[in-house]
């Protein structure tokens, strides 16, 4: 299927060169959007995309494996990607190093399709950066906040045996000055109630020991009053 949605028709009868032309090119990006179709990842604002993409370039189509040295048909054995860099290259040290990545590329698939225990992927802050992009347990993973932002939420996150990351809260990348805030105001709710508290305490004993002593004088004036009056009921 062509990105149009319309299918090729009898792919199977088309040659090397036929599918290129009318269904690899059919793919090839650009610099901007098209219809149906991304815009290039090489895209940067300096560079222009043409410089990663030749259009006059036409791949080979046909060769012969026949006249490959023996050699090198040795070092690559069934690698079909190795024996045709070597026949459009004639390097054999090129076509050897061709080997090695599919080794690695079939090496990768293998690995993913494997049922390996992963955590899930932790996105990157916004204006900030993660220190590692792997998923494995036991992997630790550090946050930070690019120059005027603070990190808000857990710094560091753990990937456990269990595939789930250790608990804490995303990390977020806040401006500095809004960080202070918002750290003077959670500050500020704890200390103003624990004052408000702490004053009504000593309002609450300052009273009590008031009433306390108010009862004590109480008491002591009402013995003195009863002792004068025994005194003068016995000069009578």
């Amino acid at each position: 299927m062509i990105p149009n949605g319309h299918t090729i028709a009898n792919p199977q009868s088309l040659n090397r060169e036929q599918i290129h032309r009318q269904f690899g090119t059919k793919y090839r990006l650009l610099e901007v959007n098209q219809v149906n179709l991304s815009q290039s990842l090489f895209f940067h604002d300096v560079v222009s995309h043409s410089i990663y993409d030749d259009f006059t370039f036409t791949p080979t189509f046909e060769y012969d494996l026949a006249e490959l040295d023996p050699e090198v048909l040795r070092a690559c054995s069934d690698s079909v990607f190795c024996q045709f860099d070597y026949a459009v290259t004639g390097d054999s040290g090129f076509a050897e190093n061709t080997k090695k990545e599919e080794a690695i590329a079939q090496n990768m698939f293998a690995i993913v399709k494997d049922n390996i225990i992963r955590c899930p992927a932790l996105e990157k802050p916004l204006y900030g950066r993660k220190s590692s992009n792997r998923y494995w347990p036991g992997t630790i993973v550090r946050f930070s906040c690019n120059d005027g932002y603070r990190v808000a939420g857990y710094e560091v996150r753990r990937c456990r045996e269990d595939g789930l990351w250790s608990w804490g809260v995303d990390a977020e990348c806040v401006q500095t000055i809004h960080y202070t805030f918002a750290l003077s105001g959670i500050i500020l709710s704890i200390i103003v109630p624990l004052m408000i508290v702490g004053f009504l305490v000593i309002v609450w004993v300052r009273m009590k020991r008031q009433m306390e002593e108010k009862m004590k004088n109480g008491k002591g004036g009402e013995s003195d009053d009863s002792t004068q009056v025994s005194a003068e009921i016995k000069v009578h």
